[in-house]
């Protein structure tokens, strides 16, 4: 809030410009900083230039420009390379004619930053303003109205949102459950959702004391802010047994507005959010490749470890039993019909043989032996008689002989073995790794907590 006010002071000015026939030359504007100043408080007109002491910058008027004939727009425009200082009044005076003070603002706190360009305009108004300071040219040739033009850039930009998300699109959190010790306290999670095509986060978690149900939550969302400050949009929870819609305030900020949850009169609440995925995000649950040994935040690396159900209700509706999966070592595979999903299955190699591979088989034939062996066999024979090599046994009594009977001789010769056809056993050494692997680089799979 602000006050502005022409000092008693510049009623002398005028008059001594119009006695000496020239036009008034309101030419600098002086910044202050006055302590414990209260701007809401009417400005007393009797009012002058403050203490030197409590001027923190002084800047030249550039453009003066009237409104019509009886009011007068100056305007200074103080560049970023100025050094940062803070002020809460303004005095616009004609620096030729000491202690002259024609127009005072009085203002919240404000403060010009390092790199920051401040334009300011003063709109001094009286009768025969233009007039009295020679001012033909109007103002609306050279003042940008930067409000307007900015609210038009919010205001793109929430239909660009608009277009994309629709009315309502809860992305995350808003999530309202029951206190666990008192039934009249409901509690709403951090989230994010756009509504109406404004972006509304809530960053901490909210306590609700709910004494009448049933009734409904819902979820209104603004933007606001002032002419010098950062506007940011803001999302209050209503309560409302009937319907609501989009509206306009008193001050004709729009309001945008869906319903968040249904409170029964049983303490049982029914989720009233559109929620939707955000593009730019996976599934809770999904597992996704980390390239480092640390989750970020909101993730972990799935170990095989528990988690907090209770904590974590999307991420358990993926994983009921409330344990990730070990993914080490792990990669993921598309499961059959047949499969179950989050089934194990053992690293081993596929049934198979090696069609076409034989051991070649080699006739031998026949072998010999080698050659000798001449020989000839002889029997002996008790006879009597004359045969042809006979011989006698003067020993023997009654003079009996024997005879020697040779066979043929058979002269060198050697022996056929007929060997044939064979087949060796083969014994194939082992090759390779412990295990079938494809061309890899090593990864973290994490998932979502949420």
């Amino acid at each position: 809030m602000s006050q502005t006010a022409i000092p008693l002071g510049f009623e002398q000015y005028l008059q001594n410009k119009v006695l000496l026939g020239e036009p008034t030359d309101l030419n600098e504007i002086i910044f202050a900083y006055i302590p414990d100043l209260d701007a809401s408080q009417t400005i007393d007109r009797t009012v002058t230039l403050p203490p030197q002491g409590q001027w923190v910058h002084q800047q030249d008027v550039e453009q003066i420009g009237k409104s019509g004939s009886n009011a007068v727009v100056y305007s200074v425009v103080i560049p970023g390379s100025t050094a940062p200082f803070t002020f809460n009044a303004m005095f616009l005076h004609d620096k030729a004619v000491p202690d002259s003070c024609a127009m005072v603002v009085y203002k919240a706190t404000e403060t010009k930053e390092t790199g920051m360009a401040l334009t300011k305009s003063l709109l001094m108004q009286f009768d025969g303003a233009a007039k009295a300071a020679n001012v033909t040219v109007d103002a609306a040739t050279w003042q940008v109205d930067y409000h307007a033009r900015l609210k038009g850039m919010d205001e793109d930009h929430r239909l660009h949102c608009l277009d994309n998300y629709g009315h309502t699109a809860f992305l995350d959190g808003f999530e309202v459950t029951q206190h666990a010790s008192d039934a009249t306290k409901y509690l709403i999670s951090p989230g994010l959702a756009y509504l109406g095509g404004l972006r509304v986060q809530a960053g901490v978690l909210q306590v609700l004391t709910v004494t009448e149900t049933p009734v409904t939550l819902w979820l209104d969302a603004y933007r606001d802010g002032t002419a010098t400050s950062a506007w940011a949009n803001t999302a209050d929870i209503r309560l409302s047994a009937d319907p609501l819609t989009d509206y306009a305030d008193g001050n004709g900020r729009p309001h945008y507005v869906c319903p968040l949850a249904m409170l029964h009169d049983d303490g049982t609440i029914k989720d009233l959010r559109e929620v939707r995925e955000s593009s730019n995000s996976c599934p809770v649950g999904a597992p996704l490749p980390w390239p480092t040994d640390e989750a970020p935040e909101g993730f972990a690396i799935m170990k095989g470890q528990a988690f907090d159900k209770q904590t974590y209700p999307k991420t358990a509706q993926a994983y009921p039993l409330g344990v990730l999966p070990d993914m080490r070592g792990m990669a993921v595979v598309g499961k059959k019909e047949t499969d179950t999903v989050l089934a194990f299955e053992s690293d081993q190699i596929k049934s198979h043989g090696h069609p076409n591979s034989t051991v070649s088989s080699t006739d031998i034939g026949n072998k010999y032996t080698t050659v000798g062996g001449n020989h000839r066999h002889h029997t002996r024979g008790g006879y009597q008689g004359g045969y042809t090599s006979s011989y006698h046994n003067a020993d023997a009594a009654g003079g009996s002989h024997g005879n020697v009977l040779y066979s043929s001789t058979t002269g060198n010769h050697n022996h056929i073995i007929n060997v044939g056809s064979h087949s060796h056993t083969v014994n194939i050494a082992a090759h390779g790794g412990a295990e079938n692997t494809i061309k890899n680089i090593k990864f973290n799979w994490i998932v979502r907590l949420q």
